[in-house]
């Protein structure tokens, strides 16, 4: 979150994330029909994850079963070697076991590398998600 921020002020991380990160873990992995936490090591050090979760829509869109993949993180020394895509390859294998029709995301459009990264995949542009200051 804290490299987010960087990118753009709105994403600020709440004073209790690491305990509120820490309780929904826990129950996200027991749920593993539903949910899916993914990490990549180096010498036993934690070096990337990505997470994920079943999504449909709204009910008065047509019900397909997507997949949301929330958030994927690589740490900056360990960028352009690969780990982002072998993470995202993992959540696209759990996906493709069920009746998955596509992987929804989201990302800073101000973010040029990760706009980048996901044109890679061929994910296009969907829905902008804007906010207003009140």
């Amino acid at each position: 979150m804290d490299d987010q921020e960087q990118i753009d002020r709105r994403f600020k991380m709440s004073e209790d994330a690491a305990d509120r990160w820490c309780n929904d873990l826990k129950e996200w992995i027991h749920a593993p029909k539903v949910r899916r936490v993914i990490v990549s090591e180096h010498n036993e050090m934690l070096t990337g994850f990505a997470s994920a979760q079943h999504w449909w829509p709204a009910p008065i869109y047509e019900q397909k079963l997507e997949v949301y993949l929330e958030e994927l993180f690589v740490l900056p020394e360990f960028r352009r070697q690969g780990i982002g895509t072998l993470l995202v390859n993992d959540i696209r294998a759990w996906a493709s076991n069920g009746e998955i029709e596509q992987i929804r995301l989201g990302t800073l459009v101000s973010n040029g590398a990760a706009v980048a990264f996901w044109d890679g995949f061929g994910a296009k542009s969907f829905v902008v998600e804007m906010t207003i200051d009140v």
